[in-house]
């Protein structure tokens, strides 16, 4: 098994444009985390991210659209 490995180019892009732009990384592969974490990138497990961004926007005061609000409970029942 590759665990821990850059499996491509698309994946190496990723980490290439974080770098270049400080930005952080959301991603639920291993191979992206691993090397994120050897940059000194900020990594976000994508199963969190969808929590994590509504929480800010909820401490930003921007209210969801209705549509929003139902297809996101929709799709996501954990948040």
């Amino acid at each position: 098994m590759r665990q821990g490995l850059l499996d491509s180019a698309p994946d190496l892009d990723v980490l290439l444009l974080a770098k270049e732009l400080e930005a952080g990384v959301v991603s639920s592969d291993i191979g992206i985390k691993k090397w994120s974490e050897k940059l000194g990138l900020r990594f976000v497990e994508a199963s969190k991210f969808p929590r994590m961004l509504k929480e800010y926007l909820v401490l930003l005061g921007v209210k969801e659209p209705e549509s929003s609000q139902k297809n996101l409970h929709q799709e996501s029942p954990e948040l």
